[in-house]
Formats: C-alpha cells, structure tokens, sequence
C-alpha cells in the first residue's frame, strides 16, 4: 500500500495490544503473516512480548477512556484488516 511504512523486521509475526505499539493501520500485512494475541485477562506474558521486535508490536486505536475490546471482537478488527490489505483474497 503506498504511504504506509513496511515493517522491517523478516519475521511474520505480529502482536497485537490495545494500547502499546504503533496502529494496525499503519501497517501493510503480507500473505503468512501470524497475529498474535495474549489472553483477555492478562495479555501476553513479558517473557513474550520481549521477543518481538518494537515495529511488530501493533495496538487496536480506541477511544479515550475506553478499556480494550473483548478478544474476539480484537482478533476479528485484526484479521479482517490484513484480510482487506490483500483484497479479500480468497473470498467469494
């Protein structure tokens, strides 16, 4: 997608958190990119987390004030948009 900065890190996996990293939006998602999510509760443990590069950390925007989103309602705002980045490939 042009404008859109490229992650520069070869790994395809992603972390997504509702309130750390840079948006999802602000990312061009590749075919055999892995999401991943933590638990509703906790979230990913650090352990984890740490073994993510920075621009592979990815946040959910919301608005102010506003907790997170359940997880399936993240995971689905998540893969429907690197899902639309490859323009619905594979649908009907």
């Amino acid at each position: 997608m042009p404008g859109r900065p490229r992650r520069r890190d070869a790994a395809a996996l992603v972390r997504v958190h509702h309130r750390r990293g840079r948006s999802l939006y602000d990312v061009r998602f590749d075919p055999g990119d892995v999401l991943v999510f933590g638990c509703e509760t906790a979230g990913l443990p650090a352990d984890i987390i740490a073994a993510f590069a920075q621009d592979a950390r990815l946040r959910i925007p919301m608005r102010p004030g506003l907790r997170s989103l359940n997880l399936s309602n993240a995971v689905a705002v998540a893969v429907y948009e690197a899902w639309r980045q490859q323009r619905f490939a594979g649908g009907g």
